[in-house]
């Protein structure tokens, strides 16, 4: 069964990484954006709180699209050179 869809399709490792990195990468710039506010602006306010988690909610895909793009190019380079 292996040899008929080859390892290539069937285990997919190069999706995974990217993804797994993008996610990471995202993650850590989340953190990272909570940890400046808290500790700079010292923000404990519960609407504050909220509406920092409001924002962080809606620029997570957007960011999370943007960063795996950059991913992507970085891991694809053959199929990014050739458009």
């Amino acid at each position: 069964m292996l040899a008929r869809y080859g390892t290539g399709s069937l285990y997919e490792i190069d999706r995974i990484i990217s993804r797994t990195l993008a996610y990471a990468i995202v993650t850590g710039l989340y953190v990272g954006l909570v940890l400046l506010t808290t500790q700079v602006f010292r923000v404990h306010i519960p609407v504050a709180v909220a509406a920092s988690t409001l924002a962080a909610a809606a620029l997570f895909n957007p960011l999370r699209r943007r960063v795996q793009q950059v991913v992507d190019r970085r891991f694809n380079r053959a199929r990014y050179d050739a458009d």
